[in-house]
Order: C-alpha cells, then structure tokens, then sequence
C-alpha cells in the first residue's frame, strides 16, 4: 500500500487483484502521532472498486492507519498489513 500526503490523502493498494468485485477499506486514528507501532481499532471506512481513493478526512497531525482486502462472490481475501502515515 502506498500513502501519498497533500491537503488531503491519496490512498493506494498495490494490491490489485483481477478477480476481485471490490475492496474493503478499514481506517483508523492514532492516539500519539509519533507512534507508528500501536495500531488502534480500525472500522469500515469504504467500499470501493479501484484500488485507489482520496481520504479528504484528515486531519493535520494525526497518525491515520489504514488496511484493505479484497471481495468477490466467494467471499473476502485476508486483511493488509496496516499502514500509516502523519498528515
């Protein structure tokens, strides 16, 4: 996955695969923004068909994590890794 900071956050997945139907976006906000290893509790946060979206729900100084899985009618692949990023 890679994260790309502006005004507001590009997120991309590189994790394409061609059979999926869509992808399954969690999000999550950090307690301490120096704080990359302790991942907080992350909820669905979007549901989309490309790999990539604009998060423009950012706020400045916050450590943002994210993971995303794939879907089709079989079912949903494994969760990512999480990653993060400071806005």
């Amino acid at each position: 996955m890679i994260l790309n900071f502006s005004n507001c956050l590009p997120v991309t997945s590189e994790k394409y695969n061609p059979n999926t139907d869509y992808y399954e976006w969690q999000k999550g906000m950090g307690a301490n923004a120096s704080d990359a290893n302790t991942i907080p509790e992350l909820k669905n946060f979007k549901t989309a068909k490309k790999t990539s979206f604009v998060d423009d729900e950012v706020p400045k100084g916050v450590r943002v994590f994210y993971r995303v899985r794939a879907a089709n009618t079989n079912g949903v692949g494994p969760w990512s890794e999480a990653v993060s990023k400071v806005q």
